[in-house]
């Protein structure tokens, strides 16, 4: 089943450039292991040597983190979207949480939230971590 993968600029050298790619696979392993094999070096950055996901390496299916899923073993269906988001850290000792509507101080839920000049994108998570693709 073909599974569309959204690359972050960090691991574009691997893929020409290209921000979009499309691998196989029935679950998250399958798929990493497809990409390796279109993309050699790429499933080196994303995977440590014990064969899990790197620490700073955050993997979502349709927007939900695997972590919370059944990890690498997250079942796929035909036409679902991954994307590969390198944490991002530093700068601010803090940030404030935005809010929807005129100050009504709901947080921004876990999606994406915008997207950059080059095609990356930037998403709040549940947690209040900016990560940056």
């Amino acid at each position: 089943m073909s599974v569309e993968v959204r690359v972050p600029t960090v691991l574009r050298k691997h893929t020409g450039g290209a921000r979009v790619v499309q691998a196989q696979g029935n679950n998250v392993a399958a798929v990493l292991e497809s990409l390796e094999q279109q993309y050699p070096g790429l499933k080196q950055e994303v995977m440590n040597e014990e064969g899990k996901v790197r620490q700073f390496v955050n993997i979502y299916v349709n927007d939900e983190d695997i972590r919370y899923l059944q990890s690498l073993q997250t079942a796929l269906q035909d036409g679902d979207s991954l994307a590969i988001l390198p944490a991002v850290a530093g700068g601010a000792t803090s940030i404030a949480t935005p809010s929807f509507g005129e100050g009504d101080g709901r947080p921004i839920p876990s999606h994406l939230v915008g997207e950059g000049q080059d095609g990356g994108a930037v998403r709040l998570s549940d947690n209040g971590a900016l990560q940056v693709w």
